[in-house]
């Protein structure tokens, strides 16, 4: 969960799946970025994995999460945090 204040605004649901962190689910309101904030929480939860990834086929979160870093594999976006 994710929360501002005290207060729930977002939660997002995990999977280990080898070396990655791959988001499943993820959603929320706020008057943030979320997509931002999640990944910058997710991306420090994912210390010592080589990276985060999640699928979409929506346009404008594809263009937010490029900006972070990620990079589009198909309908995959995927982030490299290791080496």
């Amino acid at each position: 969960m994710l929360g501002i204040d005290g207060k729930p605004v977002g939660a997002y649901l995990l999977e280990q799946v080898g070396c990655e962190v791959f988001i499943l689910a993820a959603a929320g309101r706020a008057d943030i970025d979320l997509t931002a904030a999640i990944d910058q929480v997710v991306t420090f939860q994912a210390e010592g994995f080589e990276s985060v990834a999640f699928r979409t086929i929506r346009p404008g979160l594809m263009k937010k999460s490029a900006a972070l870093g990620y990079v589009r594999c198909g309908n995959v976006m995927r982030k490299r945090i290791a080496p």
